[in-house]
């Protein structure tokens, strides 16, 4: 799911507090419940959440979450601002910082490390993946060796197929 708004990560990393009764909104929550359904047959779906500030779309959410149950896997909330515009691929790094890297530090060998961590069980350690992906997060100096061949096309294609992959293997 995709929220645009950057205050939404913000309230996502608050602690948990009483919520309003959401009002009027019943047709946006069928609609989540039926796109939800649908991905958990094996349809993959994607829903966009935008509007302007304070609309509620953190609160719809959230309500959401708590009808579709606590039992459910994990959420992978990605986040969109008018602040990164140009950067398409900034709700992916977004979550990553956030899901990956928040307590990895600051230096480039404790976030290479945890992102590597990150990648096993995916199976995309290869140093390859690895270095196109530290590359993305600004993890400097991570085998950029192995990088040195890729034409540009060829490294966008690849880094792209390496965080279809990741995002595959972690559904």
């Amino acid at each position: 799911f995709a929220v645009d708004a950057p205050a939404a990560a913000l309230a996502e990393r608050a602690a948990p507090r009483p919520t309003t009764p959401l009002i009027g909104r019943e047709r946006e929550l069928a609609h989540l419940e039926e796109r939800w359904a649908l991905a958990r047959h094996g349809q993959g779906q994607a829903v966009l959440i935008s509007g302007e500030g304070g609309i509620g779309k953190a609160r719809l959410l959230a309500a959401f979450r708590e009808r579709a149950g606590a039992a459910e896997p994990a959420w992978r909330n990605f986040y969109c601002s008018p602040f990164y515009q140009n950067s398409a691929l900034h709700p992916m790094i977004d979550l990553i910082e956030r899901d990956v890297l928040r307590d990895s530090g600051d230096a480039p060998a404790e976030r290479g490390a945890a992102l590597s961590r990150a990648l096993e069980p995916a199976g995309l350690a290869d140093e390859t993946t690895f270095a196109l992906l530290a590359s993305l997060l600004g993890v400097v100096g991570a085998n950029e060796a192995s990088l040195a061949g890729l034409a540009p096309d060829q490294r966008k294609r690849r880094t792209l197929d390496a965080l279809i992959a990741w995002l595959s293997a972690d559904a």
